[in-house]
């Protein structure tokens, strides 16, 4: 059957976002909602969860776009420490690395979409 928390993948979805606005208000309510879960979750049951919450965070505490509030980037390095810290070593380094990954990717495909806009519209 379908796992009842379905709710944690939601409502990551509809926080996610807030942490990457300028205001200080919505990321700080987003990062704590994290930073709860969290530390709230047994550690078997966040390391499941660790692909639906730690990329946000990752986001947020490495942001270097200004999009983020400084605040709130503060707050996400504090609650990547402790992601880490409840989980198992390599299966935090496994998931990091994979959330790295998917943002080279995803910075790949934005340039080579950039790229290929420019050839069609030059005067872009």
């Amino acid at each position: 059957g379908e796992s009842p928390a379905w709710f944690l993948q939601v409502i990551s979805a509809r926080l996610a976002p807030l942490m990457q606005s300028t205001g200080f208000v919505r990321g700080s309510a987003s990062i704590k909602w994290y930073a709860a879960v969290i530390s709230q979750l047994d550690p078997p049951v966040l390391e499941q969860w660790m692909p639906v919450l730690l990329p946000p965070v990752v986001l947020a505490a490495e942001d270097k776009s200004g999009k983020v509030h400084p605040a709130v980037r503060d707050k996400a390095s504090e609650v990547l420490t402790l992601s880490r810290s409840r989980v198992d070593p390599m299966a935090f380094a496994a998931e990091y690395q994979q959330v790295k990954e998917r943002q080279r990717k995803a910075a790949r495909e934005r340039k080579e979409k950039a790229s290929a806009e420019a050839v069609v519209n030059p005067e872009l």
